[in-house]
């Protein structure tokens, strides 16, 4: 199945017919721009226009506001009813005062369900191999519908670049601060705003610069290094995606507790702790108009990780291995559904490019020696069977620890690396310094460059963790010298561990992944005194309740071979 009607390059502008309201302004039908460039702007006011009738749509029609986010998840019970204990204005039927004399939903909502609730963020935990793919054509449908509503045949959903993947340095606070389109006016005659944000976001202010740092930049800088799709994915979805929930939401914020969450008609929950805004709660999160912009920057780091040399897509194979729902709606209102042959198909042939020439569609490529998974062709799109993952795991170290994180419950644990891989090991560390060079713009292209070291966390949790467990290396033991350490984050953070995931009422997994190949190097650099082959990791809780706790299961180093 190929969603491509798009040949040749997109990236310059081409005039085609405008919308009346800004005749001077032509934009190419196949490009998604910036927010706040000019098309961007006027593709916004085509969203804008696009929402407002959607928000008038009964939340049983698929095209309405309602229905697509619900396609993201809804408050949904165990039982496979609503999980809404409040009385929904949005949705009055959705809820658990909403039944008939016999006691079922009105109208049956188990029908609303073969389409709701399909994002990849599951308690299972799971489905994340399809964090991406799942994503990028749930924005693809959502973008085609938009473009019908608002009667802009040309319309491309913008993206807010609050980072990209080639950035070397923390982006200015233009790039850090919303679409002003999304808090002004601040009212409901604006269908982009929604009140359920950051307080600061929605008063103009910019993301804050330590959380651009540790959560942005620091993110991209490992994001880039790996080539393997399994790990891209899995990274990308807690940093900077994942956190830039948590943010949008209001989790930072010192006035959280009183911010209103419109789709759970509450401002705390059960336990008495804050509900969050839209964004920070899965349940909620398709519904903030924001969601499409944060989202088209994610897409958009995915295409730009795509076009580096020597990166492996994801895989029919990988994709199979975990069963999962693809199911959307076209414009006429008919539903489209894929399998994962047709997925591989669709999501590296789309119909789009983004503003700074980056594509989703993988890179052709010359020769396949070095590539195999890519086909000989002259088409942007390899098929899926031309697609074939190559690098293997090597596990270096892998510690069962069954060990809880809290407020006074820091973990430290010491891993020493296998003897058997350190010849090997020092050999590939000894290649990264060599290749380290000077930052640039330009991704690295050097053929010789050795595989990253990678930390994996495997946690387990119940509920819905609100603490942000930051993960650090070699923490100095003395205090005074653990915080001078923790402040520097070149050196010692590894990156964060937040739970952008559904309520789960048992034990469930997740596993973090943090590249540490920096770390390690910057360290040897700096220490004499430091031993490569032994690295102690430390996890220090920061906020959520005080009786919170998660168990680490399982800590792992491993390298690709």
């Amino acid at each position: 199945m190929s969603v491509n009607t798009f040949i040749g390059e997109a990236v310059a502008d081409t005039p085609t017919e405008t919308v009346a309201d800004t005749p001077t302004i032509s934009c190419n039908p196949h490009i998604r721009y910036e927010a706040s460039t000019e098309c961007g702007k006027k593709n916004l006011k085509s969203l804008e226009k696009a929402l407002k009738r959607m928000k008038a749509m009964g939340c049983e029609d698929p095209l309405s506001w309602y229905y697509q986010g619900s396609i993201h998840w809804v408050p949904t019970a165990a039982s496979g009813l609503s999980g809404l204990i409040m009385e929904n204005p949005l949705c009055p039927f959705y809820s658990e005062f909403s039944v008939n004399a016999q006691g079922n939903p009105i109208p049956d909502t188990g029908k609303l369900l073969t389409s709701w609730d399909n994002c990849t963020h599951d308690s299972a935990g799971t489905s994340g191999i399809h964090f991406l793919p799942w994503h990028r054509l749930y924005v693809y449908h959502f973008e085609k519908i938009v473009r019908k509503l608002s009667n802009n045949p040309d319309f491309n959903l913008p993206y807010w670049n609050y980072i990209s993947l080639f950035d070397t340095q923390i982006p200015d606070k233009s790039r850090l601060t919303m679409p002003k389109q999304f808090y002004t006016p601040a009212d409901d005659s604006n269908s982009l705003y929604e009140s359920g944000r950051d307080p600061g976001l929605n008063n103009g202010g910019s993301l804050d610069h330590d959380f651009a740092k540790k959560n942005l930049l620091d993110a991209v800088e490992g994001l880039k290094k790996g080539t393997v799709y399994e790990d891209f994915n899995t990274t990308i979805d807690i940093r900077p995606h994942g956190l830039m929930h948590n943010y949008l939401g209001g989790y930072y914020s010192e006035e959280n507790q009183n911010i209103f969450n419109i789709i759970y008609n509450r401002s705390v929950d059960d336990q008495g702790n804050p509900q969050f805004g839209l964004m920070t709660n899965v349940p909620s999160a398709g519904f903030d108009p924001i969601f499409w912009m944060h989202h088209g920057n994610i897409d958009r780091l995915w295409a730009q990780w795509t076009q580096l040399p020597k990166t492996q897509p994801v895989t029919q194979e990988e994709l199979e291995k975990v069963s999962w729902p693809y199911q959307f709606f076209e414009p006429n209102g008919q539903v489209k559904g894929y399998t994962m042959q047709e997925v591989i198909e669709a999501v590296y042939n789309m119909d789009y490019v983004y503003d700074d020439g980056t594509r989703p569609n993988l890179p052709v490529q010359a020769e396949s020696t070095s590539t195999p998974f890519i086909a000989e062709s002259t088409s942007t799109a390899p098929t899926a069977k031309a697609l074939k993952a190559k690098i293997g795991k090597k596990v270096l170290v892998s510690k069962r620890t069954r060990k809880k994180v809290g407020q006074n419950q820091e973990f430290i644990e010491p891993v020493l690396i296998d003897s058997q891989f350190l010849p090997q090991l020092r050999s590939n560390r000894s290649n990264l310094q060599l290749d380290s060079q000077p930052e640039s713009d330009e991704p690295v292209t050097e053929e010789g460059l050795s595989q990253p070291e990678y930390l994996e966390v495997s946690v387990t949790y119940t509920g819905h963790p609100l603490g942000i467990y930051e993960v650090y290396l070699n923490l100095p033991n003395e205090e005074e010298s653990k915080k001078a350490a923790i402040a520097d984050i070149d050196t010692y953070f590894l990156g964060t561990m937040a739970f952008f995931v559904l309520d789960s009422d048992r034990p469930t997994s997740k596993t973090f992944l943090f590249d540490i190949t920096d770390e390690v190097l910057e360290q040897g650099k700096k220490f004499e005194e430091f031993n490569p082959d032994l690295l102690s990791i430390s996890i220090l809780k920061n906020g959520g309740p005080v009786d919170e706790t998660i168990t680490v299961d399982n800590i792992s180093i491993f390298t690709r071979e």
